[in-house]
């Protein structure tokens, strides 16, 4: 099945200071989910190969669910964290940064424009369900299509407490961004339990299957 996708550069993940670790959940939860969801928003606009977009507030809370104050403070983070950077006075250019390296992901261009706005965006399970979702995105194989982690692997590389993982995954589930299920290998090693993008489709041999793109 075909699918349209946009490009999200992924070496930020990798960069300690700016990884997802560095979204902090507490008091700084709403801007946190604030920044992740913008930094979504502007990937999804963004030109492939430039990385830039020129994106309205407008257009933010179309795309987020969030409001102006908020829309400008995860600006500003993801700015301060130099993994945006925010060109013009007026019309503002916004271009997501190559940290580290210039590896990239994909994100369901269509998906995610009509669901990122559900997730809801206050507490420390929206903010764990983005964290979530993001590094399932950057760690996914264009060869597969699933991406499998331990809890204790999300938690490594996300900074999401241990027993939010749960919950996390399944406001992922509820609002059709993300769906889980068993892989068996033909080649007779153990199944394993894997995360599907929805909206992201490849064929699979493994699967015997392929999912719903939605």
């Amino acid at each position: 099945m075909a699918y349209r996708f946009s490009k999200l550069p992924t070496g930020w993940t990798r960069t300690t200071g700016c990884d997802l670790g560095a979204f902090k959940a507490g008091g700084q939860a709403g801007t946190s989910i604030a920044a992740l969801k913008c930094l979504l928003a502007v990937s999804l606009q963004a030109d492939f190969h430039t990385r830039t977009a020129a994106v309205s507030y407008n257009d933010f809370e179309l795309l987020t669910g969030l409001s102006r104050p908020m829309i400008s403070k995860g600006l500003r983070m993801l700015a301060d964290m130099q993994i945006l950077t925010i060109a013009g006075d007026h019309a503002h250019r916004y271009t997501v940064n190559e940290v580290g390296d210039n590896y990239w992901a994909k994100l369901p261009f269509d998906l995610l424009r009509l669901r990122l706005k559900e997730l809801g965006n206050r507490g420390a399970i929206r903010l764990a369900a983005l964290k979530i979702y993001v590094i399932l995105i950057a760690r996914r194989s264009n060869k597969f299509d699933w991406t499998a982690l331990t809890y204790e692997q999300i938690v490594e590389h996300t900074g999401v407490r241990r027993a939010d993982v749960r919950a996390g995954l399944s406001e992922l589930y509820s609002i059709g961004l993300l769906h889980a299920d068993m892989v068996h290998p033909e080649d007779g090693k153990p199944a394993f339990r894997a995360y599907f993008i929805r909206g992201l489709t490849v064929a699979d041999p493994r699967l015997g299957k392929v999912p719903d793109a939605v």
